[in-house]
């Protein structure tokens, strides 16, 4: 706001106190200076003149007695406040706007909202918008109030305005900026499955049921890598089998028969439900009808119980030798693309997966029933006809990342139709890339058809391969031994430090053996020293998952010291995002789970080992054994490490 000034020819005085007919400029007004007639302060954005002499006396709110207004000028008076009295010409802030006060005379204006006001008391100088954050219907919204409403943002039209959905109520809100095409969600529930009681019978200890349908014809029943126990419930003749868990003897069309030790009954007809059940550690396998490429956010399950879903037909059927009451040794199978513990303690039943990226960029089968296989881990309860398990997913639109159905990241929305009110959604991968509004100097987002070669330069490349598919780049390599430690990397030149990377989402294949990871390299070129930060698998420690690592190379075939790794794996919550800072004194590493909070693992002086490094980028790092595999041992045949996009985001 500009004061109003006056001119220097008016002025004929400019240091004591005058009088007569001329006026001196005596300044800002102060409270102990003595002040004459004809004086002139500034007070308040305005100019009064003395009508008599006098000290502190405070123009502003005097009467007219001591000073007289010379020149009018605004007074900011700061935020609005409803308990203070305001001066005619006092500016305000309400709302992010500015008010002027238009009642004359000294604290005259108290009280009255200036944005409700009807142009009485204040008058809009300049206005603003006011940020609201998300839409309620409850909130009673101002003209100029913006809110969020379905990842759109709106602008409020009107006074008083309550309870008026923003996308149905154009008199009242208009759009302010659209939401981006959204991936489509979906909920699925799995349940056991189920078949109505016909007819009880039980003759020398053996009970027999007949269903309505035949368990036997969707591959369920007796034998290796099937399910034999069944729960009883809802009879209304033969009551004393409901709540039980029978273990079948055999299975044959719609017949089910059981040991139980009871007096003969029946043949009797009934009704009630006989249901798949799975004891402590038993195994069923069914297929999860997701979609072809999809995208896992969450998972509620009514009892404790891993999950495993395969990227293709092949890798479920070289698992399914396993023993149906052997639990698999966790993040072993090969073609695994989830592997979860929902048990309460890993993770609890009801649960955020992050970075949903690993649940299916690698779907090889063209079709939404995706194998999988659950394993009962509630540690002695077997399951029960309540058992289920609820998955949240979206899944990559078919017209591809340049048409108007063209999948984007979705941060903090509502989904209001699948999951509960107010509960916010992760970030996730949705297929095509959101780069963010200004690209780093380093940033690839990973969205054309192959390596742009000419930002990225192979090192140590040897049998190493990358592909680029649905924004997705992955390095891959055939396992090169249990002793050798080959880095093979691309690399871009660092820029001046400071600055920082990120990698992610990312994803590696779950090598049953030795440290085969991937992750981010720095290297001096010169020297061909390097550090390497990658996320791993290790033999020893396989039970828990995946491990993480700092460590210094001679050169990318040659590892000299590993100041640090994690003594345990990080299991269900898998590392997803790795970041690297090099402020130009210290190097320090970082990790996160949902590519928001990240956490400093180690960080080590530049001087330590890497004081000039030139070069940054992605690895994959092949440290496995080519194992034949066994039937707890899977063979490795392509260690791979996935990303999803790479950025400069310091």
């Amino acid at each position: 706001m500009a004061n109003i000034g006056i001119a220097q020819s008016e002025i004929t005085g400019a240091g004591g106190s005058g009088g007569g007919n001329t006026v001196n400029f005596r300044g800002a007004w102060s409270n102990v200076t003595a002040y004459a007639t004809n004086d002139l302060v500034t007070r308040k954005g305005s100019v009064w003149a003395a009508a008599q002499g006098n000290t502190g006396v405070d123009p502003y709110t005097d009467n007219g007695t001591n000073w007289t207004l010379f020149a009018e000028g605004f007074n900011y008076a700061g935020a609005w406040l409803v308990g203070t009295a305001y001066n005619y010409f006092d500016v305000v802030t309400y709302n992010n706007s500015f008010y002027l006060s238009v009642v004359t005379g000294s604290q005259t204006n108290t009280g009255h909202n200036p944005q409700t006001d009807n142009g009485t008391h204040w008058v809009l100088l300049d206005q603003g918008f006011n940020f609201r954050g998300l839409w309620s219907t409850l909130t009673a919204y101002q003209p100029y109030d913006v809110v969020t409403y379905l990842s759109s943002t709106y602008v409020g039209l009107t006074l008083s305005n309550t309870g008026n959905t923003p996308t149905t109520s154009p008199s009242n809100w208009t759009l302010m900026a659209a939401a981006g095409q959204v991936a489509p969600r979906v909920t699925y529930t799995f349940t056991m499955p189920t078949a109505v009681i016909t007819s009880v019978q039980i003759s020398g200890n053996v009970l027999t049921l007949t269903a309505t349908n035949t368990f036997t014809a969707q591959n369920f029943g007796v034998g290796q890598g099937q399910l034999n126990t069944f729960y009883l419930t809802g009879l209304t003749n033969a009551t004393f089998l409901n709540g039980q868990v029978i273990t079948a003897t055999s299975v044959s069309g719609t017949t089910v028969v059981a040991n139980f030790t009871h007096g003969n009954y029946g043949p009797t007809a009934d009704t009630g439900n006989v249901t798949m059940s799975m004891p402590n550690n038993g195994v069923y396998w069914t297929t999860i009808q997701l979609a072809p490429a999809f995208a896992l956010s969450y998972v509620q399950c009514a009892q404790p119980n891993r999950i495993e879903l395969y990227s293709n037909n092949t890798s479920r059927t070289n698992d399914a030798s396993r023993p149906a009451t052997q639990q698999p040794t966790q993040f072993t199978q090969h073609g695994v693309i989830a592997d979860l513990n929902l048990d309460g303690i890993i993770a609890s039943y009801t649960s955020w997966v992050m970075s949903p990226l690993a649940y299916g960029s690698n779907l090889q089968d063209a079709t939404v029933n995706v194998p999988a296989a659950l394993t009962n881990i509630s540690g002695g309860a077997p399951t029960t006809n309540g058992f289920s398990i609820t998955f949240t997913f979206t899944y990559e639109e078919t017209g591809g990342v340049n048409t108007p159905n063209a999948d984007q990241y979705v941060l903090g929305a509502t989904d209001t139709v699948n999951l509960p009110s107010g509960v916010a959604n992760p970030t996730a991968y949705f297929g095509a890339d959101a780069a963010p509004a200004t690209a780093g100097s380093l940033d690839d987002e990973f969205n054309g058809s192959s390596l742009n070669l000419a930002r990225w330069t192979w090192v140590n490349q040897g049998t190493a391969t990358a592909t680029v598919t649905k924004s997705i780049l992955t390095l891959s390599d055939s396992p090169q031994g249990s002793a050798p430690n080959i880095v093979r990397y691309i690399y871009q030149t660092t820029p001046a430090t400071p600055y920082q990377v990120t990698c992610g989402p990312m994803k590696l294949t779950e090598a049953i053996s030795n440290f085969a990871g991937g992750g981010i390299v720095i290297q001096d070129g010169v020297t061909n020293r390097a550090i390497v930060f990658i996320a791993q698998y290790n033999s020893t420690i396989i039970a828990t998952g995946e491990i993480l690592l700092v460590a210094d190379f001679t050169d990318l075939n040659t590892v000299s010291t590993v100041p640090f790794y994690t003594s345990g794996g990080l299991a269900f919550s898998k590392i997803r995002y790795l970041q690297f800072k090099d402020d130009g004194t210290n190097h320090t590493f970082y990790v996160s789970e949902d590519g928001v909070n990240f956490y400093q693992v180690w960080q080590q002086s530049r001087t330590a080992w890497l004081a000039n490094p030139n070069r940054i980028g992605l690895c994959v790092y092949p440290n496995a054994a080519s194992s034949a595999g066994s039937s707890t041992t899977l063979p490795v045949q392509t260690i791979s490490a996935s990303f999803d996009w790479f950025r400069r985001t310091l």
